[in-house]
């Protein structure tokens, strides 16, 4: 490649992303078998599954995904009580680094799974669910703008991931494994808190969308961020409300937008963490980083 950039950083180049869906299966639901000349991730959010590889079977469980090659022939059966759910995007993409996944299959650790909550999204947005579950997705007419595109760089965020954890050279020791599973959960859920900064969540709300537990979410967070995570995304509504005072909001609609139970007690909370009342702050902003405290 020319300017000086070489094909090791540029290692994906997603050329078209040819079909994509979000489908439930009901138990005992078949997929034909069929051979596609691109790439295919198959992602399991749900329930269970068997897929064929070429000659063989895999069963995929929940959180499991993988990936079929360019000519390898595929088909599906849905096999548990709970009906599955399948994210399977087709797409083309060059580039050596996509060797690493043929015949990969593996299950996605929190920071990949946050990733296809994203592509999972995107793809209600820029494809038309098909009438039949075994027919191929069309392109919306009606996307949003710049929704394919944004698709494409979720996909490619994702293979980054999964390309780095399986290039490490050396098994991590226990303690190792579990801070970067830490790290991984506590960078998702803060992703999920940014998403919903403008509501109050539940903690049990938390832990089933990022499929974790309770005490799992509080030793993360105080390990990585010296904070409970209702604690931390306190904070993190705090900085956002600081953020919206400069921008000219009054206290009462702060309050009112971010659904605080009560202008009284976002005054109270916000002087309690801060040192000044919303309306001081708002007539003299500062950046706040009450999450790096």
């Amino acid at each position: 490649m020319s300017d000086g950039v070489s094909r090791e950083n540029v290692p994906f180049r997603l050329t078209e992303l040819v079909c994509a869906s979000l489908t439930e299966w009901r138990t005992g639901e078949t997929l034909p078998a069929r051979t596609s000349e691109a790439w295919q991730l198959v992602y399991l959010r749900s329930g269970v599954i068997e897929e064929q590889c070429d000659t063989h079977w895999i069963t995929v469980r929940r959180g499991g995904l993988l990936f079929h090659q360019p000519n390898e022939r595929h088909a599906m059966r849905a096999v548990s009580e709970v009906p599955p759910e399948v994210l399977r995007i087709e797409f083309r993409c060059d580039g050596a680094a996509m060797d690493l996944f043929r015949g990969r299959s593996l299950v996605a650790n929190a920071g990949e799974k946050a990733c296809l909550r994203a592509l999972s999204a995107s793809v209600e947005e820029v494809f038309e669910a098909p009438d039949q579950p075994d027919q191929p997705a069309a392109l919306r007419q009606d996307a949003p703008f710049g929704a394919q595109q944004l698709m494409g760089v979720q996909l490619i965020w994702l293979l980054i991931m999964l390309t780095r954890r399986l290039r490490r050279p050396h098994k991590p020791s226990p303690r190792a494994r579990m801070e970067q599973d830490q790290a991984s959960l506590v960078e998702a859920v803060r992703q999920y808190f940014a998403h919903h900064i403008e509501r109050e969540l539940r903690l049990e709300e938390i832990c089933t969308e990022n499929e974790c537990g309770r005490v799992q979410l509080q030793n993360a967070f105080r390990a990585r961020t010296k904070m409970g995570p209702m604690e931390y995304f306190g904070m993190m509504r705090l900085e956002h409300a600081g953020t919206l005072l400069a921008q000219g909001y009054t206290p009462g609609q702060v309050a009112q937008r971010m659904h605080y139970s009560s202008g009284a007690y976002f005054a109270h909370r916000f002087k309690e963490v801060t040192g000044q009342t919303p309306s001081a702050y708002r007539k003299k902003p500062q950046p706040l980083h009450l999450c790096n405290k």
